[in-house]
Parts: structure tokens; C-alpha cells; sequence
């Protein structure tokens, strides 16, 4: 009889044993699976800030082509446009322009 009970003793220690192996094992997979999720969250995180930036960029870009678009037909934008990027001046109009060296 005391030889039944060391080996059903055995058995239940073995079994103890493979039920924590099993646990170990299975909180294992999780945590990996986790910092997969992790590590796939921050990438895409980083995704989404960066198309964010690209949005505002592009909207500010709209708006200032929506703004030149409205403005094109009136006489002070085409006068400012020939004054900024032609150097044009009125005829009764002196220029100074500084000598660089």
C-alpha cells in the first residue's frame, strides 16, 4: 500500500509539474503575442502621425491655392504679382536698391 501512495504521489507531483510547464508555456505565448501587438500598435501609430502631418501639409496647401485661385482676376494681386516677382514699378515711381558687395 505505501508503494501505491508514493506512486500516486509520483504521478500527482509529475502531473503538478506538467500543469505549470503548460502555464509557463501558455503566459509565454501571450506575452509574445502581446509585445507583437505591441510592437505592430507603435508602427502603426507612427504610421498614422506621419499621414496626419501629410494631411495638414496638403490642406494648408489647398487653401493657399484656393486663396490665389479666388484672388487671380483682381487688379491688386496681378499688381502685387508684378511688383514681387517682375520687379515692375508705376512710371512715376523711383526705385532704391541697396549695392551689395
Amino acid at each position: 500500500m505505501a508503494k501505491k501512495e508514493q506512486e500516486k504521489r509520483k504521478t500527482n507531483k509529475f502531473l503538478t509539474f506538467l500543469y505549470l510547464l503548460m502555464c509557463v508555456g501558455i503566459a509565454a505565448i501571450f506575452l509574445r503575442f502581446i509585445s507583437i501587438q505591441a510592437e505592430s500598435y507603435s508602427s502603426l501609430s507612427a504610421q498614422h502621425e506621419a499621414i496626419l502631418e501629410d494631411y495638414a501639409r496638403a490642406r494648408a496647401e489647398y487653401y493657399a491655392l484656393n486663396y490665389q485661385i479666388a484672388h487671380f482676376d483682381s487688379d491688386a494681386y496681378v499688381e502685387r504679382l508684378a511688383r514681387d516677382r517682375l520687379g515692375w514699378v508705376r512710371p512715376t515711381e523711383i526705385i532704391f536698391r541697396q549695392r551689395t558687395n
